[in-house]
């Protein structure tokens, strides 16, 4: 199954690209890897690790192996790199995903080593309900909250004001 990752933001994509064997480069004859805590995925050599960043994907390479290294393991990939994104914004998270998308909708990304470069309206994700398990309701001041959860069991506002953020847990209805 292929899997999904993403490069965090403090790590940064230059950084990233500058480890080696980026799209459209020739294999350096090195071996990289992505390394990841936790559960191993079921994926087998062959198959794609792909990477996000910034809310893009920006492509994917085939895994050659996993290297487990204690309480890690590394996903293994030498050359062969294609960049490829969706017009699909996706939000960061740890560890790995399995792909949720056809193959059929990822197109090729010429502007993949850009930051801020993407397939999708990023100015239209600010008018977009918010993405994940929540709803959202915008209050007259101009701040957000969101209530509710998934389970219904644990409710959490965020609340907005300037560049102030603050996050108050409520437990109950």
């Amino acid at each position: 199954m292929d899997v999904v990752v993403t490069v965090p933001k403090r790590f940064g994509l230059d950084r990233w690209i500058a480890e080696g064997d980026p799209a459209g480069s020739p294999w350096s004859g090195q071996a990289w890897h992505f390394y990841l805590g936790g559960v191993l995925p079921r994926i087998q050599p062959g198959e794609r690790v792909y990477v996000v960043y910034n809310g893009a994907l920006r492509g994917y390479a085939p895994l050659i192996r996993i290297d487990v290294e204690g309480w890690q393991y590394g996903l293994v990939r030498h050359g062969a790199a294609v960049a490829v994104s969706l017009a699909e914004y996706i939000p960061g998270f740890r560890g790995f995903r399995y792909r949720w998308w056809e193959r059929a909708l990822e197109q090729p990304f010429a502007d993949w080593q850009d930051r801020q470069a993407a397939l999708f309206d990023r100015a239209a994700l600010m008018h977009r309900p918010f993405l994940g398990h929540s709803r959202q309701s915008t209050n007259p001041s101009g701040s957000w909250d969101v209530v509710g959860s998934a389970t219904g069991k644990r409710h959490h506002r965020l609340t907005e004001t300037g560049h102030q953020v603050r996050r108050e847990a409520t437990h109950g209805s």
